[in-house]
């Protein structure tokens, strides 16, 4: 087996002689470094096919910071049941509206009653009473239960100042007595 025919016929391929025999370790390290290759592969497709991704949106809405001031927290109607209209005791109540506001997002200062007049001596309808309000922005009407109702709406920012004078219109049926109910007044930038 000596002879190069003789290796042949064996069918094992021999290095010839006089060769440093650099093939092999090449052939090794090449053959671990796919292994490593296949093994890094499958470890990251097996990692992607455990894992699951959603989305979540995030919205901020801020708000301008807005205030409201009145100078008084009351208004008190005094006078006779024969009196056709009766003004506020107190005189006009001064409002004001401060906030951030634009043509798209104004300021709005809305009032709304959360009952009728109510005493011992029975009701009057709250849309009796009614205010007329001066400054810019401002608008007159009258209180309701069901919907709020504007006082005042402004397109720019700053500081609004006005006047309002409530009086109580009276209804032919009104007797004499004590009646009471509440106002919220809400400024706000929607």
């Amino acid at each position: 087996m000596g002879s190069p025919q003789a290796r042949e016929l064996s069918g094992v391929k021999r290095e010839p002689e006089g060769y440093s025999g650099f093939r092999r370790p090449l052939r090794i390290m090449a053959r671990l470094l796919a292994a490593w290759l296949f093994c890094v592969v499958a470890l990251v497709s097996f990692s992607w096919g455990m894992e699951d991704q959603k989305t979540l949106r995030l919205m901020a809405r801020i708000h301008p910071k807005v205030s409201l001031i009145l100078d008084r927290s009351q208004v008190t109607f005094a006078g006779a049941e024969d009196q056709a209209i009766i003004p506020a005791a107190e005189g006009a109540v001064q409002v004001t509206a401060k906030g951030a506001a634009g043509v798209n997002r104004p300021l709005v200062l809305t009032m709304r009653a959360e009952n009728d007049l109510e005493g011992s001596a029975g009701r009057i309808p709250i849309h009796q009473v009614r205010w007329t309000a001066l400054g810019e922005g401002f608008r007159d009407g009258s209180l309701s239960r069901a919907a709020d109702k504007i006082l005042g709406r402004w397109t720019s920012s700053g500081v609004h100042r006005g006047q309002v004078n409530f009086e109580l219109v009276s209804p032919p049926e009104m007797a004499a007595g004590e009646y009471q109910s509440q106002v919220t007044l809400t400024l706000a930038s929607p």
